[in-house]
């Protein structure tokens, strides 16, 4: 079953590309600008984890400005695995990118200094259960962070995100109501998500709007 009929199945290889090729470029600037404060906090050689990393193009711009991280990124869909495998092996030996589930990650207690999700929390079967795994693979003094595009955003955030996508002018309203009705109305709103930090048990949770974009972000600490 295909992602746009369902949030939380695997997408599809026409999907997958459409994502790599029109969205991604269009947001991986803001997306890092999202980390950066984080990832500039942490160890040189810190161990992070990308949760849903796609075709691996937050972590390939991550590894640009911090290229001594410890990299390791996860997604449950083959064809995003075998993509990001296939960039990434030109960027750098020392990233992982393997297929896994947040729901029970391979990995043990307390492995890495950061654990981010950019985008993926809406595909999770269990959000829950996908959350208390991050925590549990996140080592104490933590951070945690999870952003996801914003059911309840308005109409001007959601443009402005369309128009940064690599596609004709002419075909930008169209693939914004498309968005709309496919992605953004099967999404999750901030507070959602900050429900599910507060009912798991992350601590010093903060959130908010991300400028430039139709998203939010929410954040937290293993105490």
């Amino acid at each position: 079953m295909s992602a746009i009929s369902d949030i939380q199945s695997q997408y599809s290889k026409l999907e997958a590309w459409l994502y790599d090729s029109i969205i991604a470029p269009g947001s991986v600037d803001v997306k890092l600008n999202v980390l950066r404060p984080w990832l500039k906090s942490l160890p040189k050689s810190a161990a992070v984890l990308d949760v849903g990393c796609g075709g691996g193009q937050v972590i390939a711009a991550v590894l640009n400005e911090y290229p001594n991280l410890q990299m390791v990124g996860i997604d449950n869909s083959p064809r995003q695995v075998q993509r990001a495998q296939a960039a990434l092996k030109k960027i750098s030996s020392q990233v992982k990118i393997y297929e896994d589930s947040v729901s029970q990650l391979h990995c043990p207690d307390q492995c890495f200094d950061f654990v981010y999700s950019i985008a993926s929390i809406k595909h999770w079967p269990d959000r829950h259960r996908g959350l208390q795994e991050c925590l549990r693979v996140l080592r104490t003094g933590g951070v945690v962070l999870v952003t996801e595009i914003d059911r309840d955003c308005s109409e001007g955030r959601l443009k402005d995100f369309v128009d940064r996508w690599k596609i004709p002018s002419i075909f930008k309203g169209k693939a914004a109501q498309l968005y709309s009705e496919k992605i953004l109305q099967h999404s999750l709103s901030l507070s959602e998500v900050r429900k599910y930090f507060e009912e798991v048990g992350v601590e010093e949770i903060q959130s908010g709007e991300i400028p430039d974009s139709p998203a939010f972000y929410v954040l937290g600490r293993r105490l």
